[in-house]
């Protein structure tokens, strides 16, 4: 099963905070909506205990995401077995990405390995996010290969073909652990401090696929003092919202929670100061409406 596992250090620990922030106050403030755990946040979604035939990784599910009827799932595996099979039995290799079709849950054919240093084991997805079009699928984590290209943590994948994009290539230099993509930029970060040699702290801004330069770094540099783990965009494309482990947003204090402007990323649009959350908490997930 890709379900989420609970417990510190695990994809999913008990003091994460769900988020969601509303585009027509994004900019004067972000209402915060808790929920228990197994506990819809708003109808009609809901979390069921009924088992489930979907595919099983043998490792953790870090990233989902899905366009045109297809289900990507990336993070740290090396094969996956159909629901109800003991672990070993009825394997099928995938090297930390898989394509699921939608209606059938069956893997697919595309099967891009993504390895570092050559290895599948050493290498690991963490964030995946399809292009506003539907076309491309951005790819983050800890890689120095995709495909068989040369990749370092962030590649580009062209869905309706499952060609890894030869072009695109941005070169952060460290694990790229959150993507959002708007028509013209795709923002990303992580543990990242620099982008094909050029010094950024933690987030970065490449030009998107299809247009002029694709892959290119952006001016868009908000200076966070630790990692970013989640990131998203006003539907206006005015403002980026981000979230990790941080304290500062530019030199302000803004403890785990910031939002910028979308072009420089230089500009606080919004900070909450150092005890909005708690000193451990950390904003992994963010959605917007």
């Amino acid at each position: 099963m890709l379900a989420p596992r609970l417990g510190k250090g695990n994809p999913v620990h008990r003091r994460t905070v769900a988020l969601l922030a509303s585009t027509v106050v994004v900019g004067a403030g972000l209402p915060l909506l808790a929920a228990s755990p197994a506990e819809a946040i708003q109808a009609p979604v809901a979390f069921s205990a009924v088992a489930s035939s979907t595919y099983q990784t043998n490792g953790i599910a870090w990233a989902v995401a899905a366009a045109q009827g297809k289900v990507f799932v990336g993070g740290s595996f090396t094969s996956v077995r159909p629901a109800g099979s003991a672990a070993g039995s009825n394997e099928t290799a995938r090297s930390n990405f898989v394509v699921l079709d939608a209606a059938t849950g069956a893997p697919t054919s595309c099967a891009p390995a993504f390895t570092l240093g050559g290895s599948a084991s050493s290498a690991t997805i963490r964030a995946l996010d399809v292009s506003p079009d539907g076309s491309t699928l951005y790819i983050g984590g800890a890689f120095s290969s995709a495909g068989g290209k040369a990749k370092q943590y962030l590649a580009a994948m062209d869905i309706a073909s499952c060609t890894v994009d030869s072009a695109f290539t941005p070169l952060p230099n460290a694990t790229v652990r959150a993507i959002r993509s708007t028509t013209t930029a795709v923002y990303y970060g992580g543990d990242v401090l620099s982008v094909g040699g050029t010094a950024r702290t933690y987030a970065a801004a490449a030009v998107a696929v299809g247009q002029t330069g694709a892959g290119s770094l952006l001016p868009w540099a908000p200076a966070l003092d630790k990692n970013l783990r989640a990131i998203n965009v006003k539907p206006d494309g005015s403002v980026v919202v981000l979230g990790g482990d941080f304290t500062t947003v530019n030199g302000a204090a803004s403890k785990s929670l910031g939002v910028v402007d979308a072009t420089t990323g230089t500009t606080n649009v919004k900070t909450f100061g150092a005890t909005f959350f708690g000193t451990s908490s950390v904003v992994k997930a963010i959605a917007v409406d």
